[in-house]
């Protein structure tokens, strides 16, 4: 049985039957995808959990009882990030990779804002009170390196600010429905005659591949945002240790990815082949 309804234009009658159809293969898909990324899901959901616990410690340790231009747009920041990362699951849970990556992207978009504002109270206040439609505060690529510039644990910012940007831009491809990676979802296939394309949930390799990167790419995009937000409080030992953890056991599995997609040389030399390189367990890419 395919994984998906795979079906050559015109395109078929939506039928009850073939609706219906949709209800099974996302119950199969979504077990059997969701069962290969469970290491992904969880620590997507422990960095979930460590921007509640932010969240918390900011809220007790604040000086004033007005909250701050910085902790209003943090917090509700956070909440958009809390509920994101629940829906990211539960798209992944139900087979819908390239779905659950659009979603990632919006998400990115607000831990890169969280991390950039967290610490500054006038471009906070700015956002708070921003009513241009089309047009964002501040880039995308701006807010991630005033992110990384504000998180005073992070080593060679610049390094840090080519790893998220090289994340986003990889969502960010497949959010925009970039061909050359529908294809390696599966979800694609075009020659001169004919396009095929598959209708539904996917457990495919190819689609486990892809979330298995993207969740960590999420979840190391959620910790910079945790991270960003105590930045001027009082610390918590704990919660600081918790989130580095969290972030070192991240990035053991985007390397780990690396090794197992490295093609092999005549020579038996290897080539890196993921967009996220390797990483020490500083966050510094090696040479």
């Amino acid at each position: 049985m395919t994984e998906s309804t795979q079906q050559n234009l015109p395109w078929p009658k939506l039928t009850p039957a073939f609706v219906e159809t949709f209800v099974s293969k996302e119950s199969l898909a979504g077990d059997h995808l969701a069962g290969k990324l469970d290491r992904e899901l969880d620590l997507l959901m422990q960095a979930r959990h460590l921007i509640v616990r932010a969240c918390a410690h900011v809220d007790e340790v604040s000086p004033t009882l007005e909250p701050s231009a910085r902790e209003m747009a943090c917090a509700m920041l956070s909440v958009r990030l809390i509920n994101d990362a629940r829906s990211i699951a539960v798209l992944v849970g139900h087979g819908y990779v390239q779905q659950a990556i659009a979603v990632a992207t919006a998400m990115s978009d607000a831990a890169f804002t969280l991390a950039a504002l967290a610490s500054d109270d006038t471009l906070a206040l700015e956002w708070i009170n921003h009513e241009e439609f089309r047009q964002s505060v501040i880039s995308t690529k701006k807010v991630i390196r005033r992110g990384c510039e504000r998180v005073r644990y992070l080593k060679n910012v610049a390094v840090q600010v080519k790893f998220f940007w090289d994340a986003y831009q990889f969502l960010s491809a497949i959010k925009h429905g970039n061909p050359r990676l529908l294809k390696r979802l599966d979800l694609q296939d075009m020659n001169a005659e004919m396009l095929t394309i598959s209708v539904g949930p996917s457990a495919s390799v190819a689609a486990h591949a892809v979330g298995s990167l993207a969740l960590l790419f999420c979840q190391q995009i959620l910790l910079l945002a945790a991270r960003a937000h105590l930045e001027g409080f009082p610390s918590n030992p704990q919660l600081s240790e918790d989130i580095e953890f969290c972030r070192r056991a991240g990035m053991d599995e985007i390397d780990r990815l690396r090794d197992l997609n490295k093609p092999r040389s005549r020579a038996g030399q290897t080539a890196d082949a993921t967009p996220a390189g390797r990483y020490d367990t500083n966050g510094v890419r090696e040479p």
